[in-house]
């Protein structure tokens, strides 16, 4: 289930694990079996996790990245809204992204605004965007940040 998050550090992540799990069952002076149950075995990062081939799995995400233009090749910029009134919250994301708009070259380098992945948290709405840029620095110097948004810029976390 993890590969599937909205997160294009999911199948990193599932890679990780399976590699650490299988790197700990060989440890002893017994030989250990790593079973992974799936609906997705021919998943990249299970197929290039049974092999232990790190070097393959790399280049085969960072080609995926590279294409989508993900990092490594850009930064990220997440804005994140909470309210405790979920329109607030949306209303507030939907006039930072049209200000955005006027500012980024490329639409597609803006995602969302949407709800975040886990919705509520600590019983407030969340909101979010994000912008793909080279330079963060450039894109939030004069913009015009409500105090209710959060900037994470290079998050470690998308959801």
């Amino acid at each position: 289930m993890g590969l599937f998050l909205p997160d294009f550090r999911a199948s990193e992540r599932g890679f990780d694990l399976i590699e650490q799990v299988a790197g700990r069952a060989g440890r002893s002076l017994l030989t250990g079996k790593v079973i992974v149950q799936t609906y997705n075995p021919d998943h990249p990062a299970i197929t290039f996790a049974t092999t232990h081939d790190v070097a393959g799995f790399a280049r085969f995400e960072l080609a995926q990245r590279r294409m989508l233009n993900l990092p490594p090749y850009i930064r990220l910029v997440r804005f994140e809204f909470d309210h405790e009134d979920d329109a607030k919250a949306r209303l507030a994301c939907e006039l930072l992204a049209r200000q955005l708009r006027r500012r980024v070259p490329a639409q597609t380098d803006i995602i969302g605004p949407s709800q975040a992945y886990f919705a509520r948290r600590n019983n407030r709405f969340r909101w979010q965007l994000f912008v793909r840029t080279l330079s963060p620095r450039t894109l939030l110097d004069g913009l015009e940040i409500p105090r209710e948004c959060e900037v994470d810029v290079d998050p470690v976390n998308m959801l």
